[in-house]
Order: structure tokens, then C-alpha cells, then sequence
């Protein structure tokens, strides 16, 4: 496949498409002759920069001291990284965690 410089609307145009198309990536990809790696990069562009400067964000959050029992967690898994989040945790915890993994932009 040869290299086509594209503009931000291009690429924005053929992310849209490819979101109507109903394919998978990896074969929407093929019929565009488009390299998956640089899709990745259309549609994920701030992952790149997020990489570099966040491998690891830590939040800490109050859980319930009276609750002395061994608890189970909620454990949630995308792509390279994982949160586990205490069954007895209260939703505005849950909130915070979820305020600091889209300031991660993960």
C-alpha cells in the first residue's frame, strides 16, 4: 500500500464511513487499502500522546472503613489496562475513577 497524505477531513470523512459501514476494522480496513495501524491512528488520535505521559494513573477513593469483611471486586479490563473497583464502593467513588480514566484519555 502506498503512503496518501490525507487532510484532517479526509480522514474524518473515512471514520465516519467506516462507522456506517457495519465492517470490522481489519476488513474495512482491507477494502480501503487503508493500513490498520493508521485507521488506529484516525480514530484514536490523542492515544499516542496519552501513552507517553500516562502509564499509570492511581486514584485513591474512600471506601468503607465499617465494612470489614473481605469483599469481592468489580474488575473492568480495556485494551492494556485494568481497574478494580471494591464491590462496596459508593457511586460518587465510582465517579471520581471514572473522571480520572477520561483524564487519562484512555
Amino acid at each position: 500500500m502506498s503512503k496518501i497524505k490525507r487532510n484532517k477531513e479526509e480522514k474524518q470523512k473515512l471514520v465516519s464511513e467506516f462507522k456506517k459501514s457495519g465492517l470490522s476494522k481489519v476488513q474495512w480496513c482491507q477494502d480501503n487499502n487503508i493500513p490498520i495501524s493508521t485507521f488506529n491512528g484516525w480514530l484514536f488520535p490523542n492515544n499516542q500522546k496519552t501513552k507517553e505521559k500516562c502509564k499509570f494513573l492511581e486514584i485513591n477513593v474512600p471506601t468503607d472503613k465499617t465494612n470489614t469483611h473481605k469483599t469481592e471486586s468489580i474488575s473492568i479490563e480495556y485494551k492494556d489496562f485494568k481497574i478494580n473497583i471494591p464491590q462496596n464502593i459508593d457511586s460518587e467513588a465510582i465517579t471520581e475513577i471514572l473522571k480520572g480514566v477520561i483524564k487519562a484519555n484512555v
